[in-house]
């Protein structure tokens, strides 16, 4: 009799464990569309160029349900950028730009839940750490996502991300020492 109630609420326990997970494959490189992680085209470090640094990270951030605030979504996996993937597909940027692939389990998941994404540049990471707040957009994944019984599949939908690059101290102080000496020149005239 113990040993069929002791069996009964380790199986009760396993059971509840594993309800309501499900998990999901971070990767822009295996599936189309290829969508590049890129310098921000409109200026800084390497404008309009895929980000082939392996020192620059990126964070994805999710939550349950479709989801309009990126505020209320969670901190995930943190991926580095893989430079020895030197793919370009042909969008004007270069090659690179891709992730090591990553798993990020939702612990809450039931099927058919949608769940909204989102990817973010580490700040502070990259060259000389010069990698400033950057968001792609948010999406949504729902078919993509599996049981974690099972293996996890590859997002279909992230819609790319622009990072932004703070410029280096030193190069705002040539910038300052320029401009002052454009002004002393023009004093003495």
């Amino acid at each position: 009799m113990k040993r069929t109630l002791v069996a009964a609420i380790l199986g009760l326990s396993a059971v509840a464990s594993s309800f309501g997970q499900g998990h999901i494959t971070f990767n822009n490189y295996t599936t189309l569309p290829y969508n590049q992680i890129v310098w921000n085209p409109s200026g800084g470090y390497l404008p309009g160029t895929a980000v082939v640094d392996g020192t620059v990270q990126v964070q994805l951030f999710y939550g349950e349900g479709v989801i309009v605030n990126q505020n209320l979504l969670t901190a995930g996996v943190t991926m580095s950028i893989n430079p020895a993937v030197t793919y370009n597909p042909g969008d004007g940027y270069g090659g690179g730009g891709y992730v090591f692939s990553a798993i990020q389990t939702l612990g809450t998941w039931a099927a058919n839940d949608i769940f909204t994404f989102q990817l973010r540049a580490v700040v502070g990471s990259g060259p000389g750490g010069n990698v400033g707040p950057s968001f792609s957009t948010l999406w949504q994944e729902q078919t993509q996502i599996a049981a974690s019984s099972g293996p996890a599949n590859t997002m279909a939908t992230f819609p790319g991300l622009f990072v932004n690059a703070i410029p280096e101290p030193s190069s705002v102080a040539l910038i300052g020492l320029g401009l002052g000496s454009l002004l002393m020149a023009r004093r003495r005239k």
